[in-house]
């Protein structure tokens, strides 16, 4: 198995469905069928398995951006 590294522009947007949460970490299938493992706070909301939304490209973290869950706000 090999990973791919790749990059977006900041403000990216994707639907995407939360599959599993075990504490503070999530994982989550997008439109285009990529899985991502989410790491951390969902500003006071906890996201429960099935729950559909979207995940937006965000400026920061250890690489410099990260997709961040917002739900459906």
């Amino acid at each position: 198995m090999t990973v791919q590294v790749k990059t977006w522009p900041y403000g990216t947007k994707r639907k995407a469905e939360i599959k599993q949460v075990a504490g503070p970490v999530m994982t989550a299938v997008d439109e285009l069928g990529e899985g991502h493992v989410l790491v951390g706070v969902v500003r006071g909301k906890n996201p429960k398995p099935g729950e559909k939304g979207e995940l937006v490209f965000t400026k920061g973290g250890i690489t410099g951006g990260y997709w961040r869950w917002v739900g459906n706000e």
